[in-house]
């Protein structure tokens, strides 16, 4: 169940690479600290989960978890692999640590590009 949604996410191939403009420790989940609207992913600044309803905490951290999309067995199942794989494909993502020169407007990355940097095992943790 975990496993096939990040096998999925991980047999895309993209070669691109984003560099953050400055580094911020985040946990190993590209929806933690996020809002959602339309296919738009907002930085929140806090422990908001972008999959809940109305601005919610993460379902992992109410349970004293550590946040980690691997682990997510709310989210990260089979019965939701269609609709992360259009987010991927459609979203866009407006992390703070890649807003060009903090503009109040901007389009923002590709959600896949956002995915990949937040999962890479070289990212700093909280």
């Amino acid at each position: 169940m975990l496993d096939g949604l990040w096998s999925v996410i991980k047999e895309r191939d993209d070669e691109a690479k984003i560099v953050p403009l400055f580094e911020q420790p985040r946990y190993a989940c590209p929806f933690y600290g996020l809002y959602m609207f339309d296919q738009l992913f907002l930085d929140q600044k806090g422990n908001q989960c972008a999959l809940m309803d109305m601005g919610r905490v993460c379902i992992m951290e109410h349970y004293e978890q550590t946040p980690d999309w691997r682990l997510c067995r709310t989210f990260n199942n089979n019965r939701n692999k269609d609709s992360v794989a259009q987010m991927l494909d459609l979203g866009r993502a407006c992390p703070d640590e890649f807003n060009p020169m903090n503009k109040s407007h901007w389009n923002g990355i590709p959600f896949k590009l956002w995915f990949d940097y937040i999962m890479s095992p070289e990212r700093k943790r909280p």
